[in-house]
């Protein structure tokens, strides 16, 4: 299959208000734009200005069908190739790397609410404790050394992010943490994922608040002394 050259100027999360420009140069016509479509091979380079983070710059090969999908893409969507090959690539240094070593099985969200669906209320409760204990304490020690109230937090945003389980919400109020998971799959959802915050949240020795409604689950984490500024790991 014909490859593509690709020089990337990276970042550890590119945002689209980061960029500032982007030259796409043809090998034949340095320093000229050049969209070619049906090249064996094509020196494609991408230069973003960014306001924050350490940025490096990087070659390597990609499949030319593939770029031509993310170049649809970012058309489709009025992105930058940048920003969707950063946001891939970061899903797998956050999260796939660690989650593939255990087994990852991607589904859709329409699928996995008729899974949950075809259990009884306390089978489900179940099943979202078990998910919440011992495996994403592995993940979580895996991707930062250690567990604690932060790395736990910085889980669920990761489910969020990059699964798309849920959306996550945060905010403080009154030395509260409070959390706020909404999702599309209904009461037993709620349920899934309301256990599964209690066990994962109670591996680290705390109890939080948690209450759901059909399609979110809010958690109250109340934080000890000193925890605003951090946690220590456990």
């Amino acid at each position: 299959m014909p490859s593509v050259f690709c020089g990337i100027y990276m970042r550890t999360r590119l945002l689209p208000e980061d960029l500032q420009f982007a030259t796409f140069e043809s090998p034949k016509k340095k320093g000229k734009p050049y969209f070619g479509k049906h090249l064996d091979s094509i020196a494609y380079t991408l230069v973003a200005s960014v306001k924050h983070e350490h940025t490096v710059t990087r070659s390597f090969r990609i499949s030319e069908a593939a770029l031509r999908a993310i170049e649809e893409e970012s058309q489709r969507h009025n992105v930058s190739v940048s920003t969707i090959l950063n946001q891939q690539l970061l899903a797998y240094a956050e999260f796939e790397r660690f989650v593939k070593r255990l087994g990852l099985v991607k589904i859709s969200s329409s699928t996995f609410r008729r899974i949950l669906s075809a259990g009884p209320d306390s089978e489900i409760a179940q099943a979202g404790i078990e998910a919440g204990g011992d495996i994403p304490a592995s993940i979580i020690v895996a991707k930062n050394g250690s567990l604690s109230l932060q790395t736990v937090i910085g889980h669920l945003n990761s489910l969020s992010e990059y699964a798309g389980l849920f959306e996550y919400g945060e905010t403080d109020s009154e030395g509260n943490k409070v959390i706020t998971l909404l999702h599309r799959l209904g009461p037993k959802g709620s349920i899934f994922f309301a256990n599964y915050a209690k066990a994962l949240f109670g591996g680290i020795g705390f109890s939080p608040k948690i209450t759901s409604t059909e399609h979110s689950v809010v958690i109250e984490v109340t934080l000890r002394r000193g925890e605003q500024g951090g946690i220590a790991s456990l």
